[in-house]
């Protein structure tokens, strides 16, 4: 009897989502998501981990798989950002998931824990000092439409620059 309960935990600590499931799900993330950008960045994400995922034998959907799934990304050589997204778009796809029932609310919790890839390093790059940037906005001509335009985009550069040096969103 205690191995009958051992093995019913097991089965509940894991779900095998079928292909139509995951497929369901896709679909709703994609309905969720207002951006095209967002759109097409998350179908390339889920699109690769179902292919993976497919691939394996027999892997539930669970943390330990998101786990493993992380660590083929980086395996990959892929840059943490685009990691990261990777694994946004899974907890998303978990997130539908259970919305249709299947995984538990339990392995989404357990999915959800799984951690990003931490952004190491500084920028690197010629970073203008405020002065050169003062001496490049008073080189252009305002006289000019060009010169205006030119204007405006770089003070928008500028703007969106010294925005993500101080840890402020647009």
């Amino acid at each position: 009897m205690a191995a009958l309960k051992h093995s019913h935990t097991s089965v509940s600590s894991s779900a095998v989502l079928t292909l139509p499931e995951l497929e369901q799900s896709k679909s709703a993330v994609f309905g969720a998501l207002a951006s095209a950008h967002s759109r097409r960045a998350y179908k390339h994400a889920i699109d690769k981990f179902i292919n993976w995922y497919s691939a394996e034998p027999r892997l539930g959907f669970n943390r330990s798989v998101v786990v493993r799934y992380r660590a083929f990304l980086e395996g990959l050589s892929l840059s943490a950002a685009t990691i990261n997204l990777h694994l946004s778009a899974i907890r998303r796809l978990a997130d539908e998931a259970a919305d249709n029932g299947c995984p538990s609310p339990e392995l989404v919790i357990g999915i959800r824990r799984v951690k990003g890839v931490k952004r190491l390093g500084r920028r690197i790059g010629n970073w203008l000092s405020s002065d050169q940037a003062q001496d490049l906005m008073d080189a252009i001509p305002p006289s000019i439409l060009c010169g205006k335009t030119d204007a405006a985009v770089i003070g928008l550069l500028a703007i969106r620059l010294s925005r993500s040096r101080q840890g402020l969103k647009m």
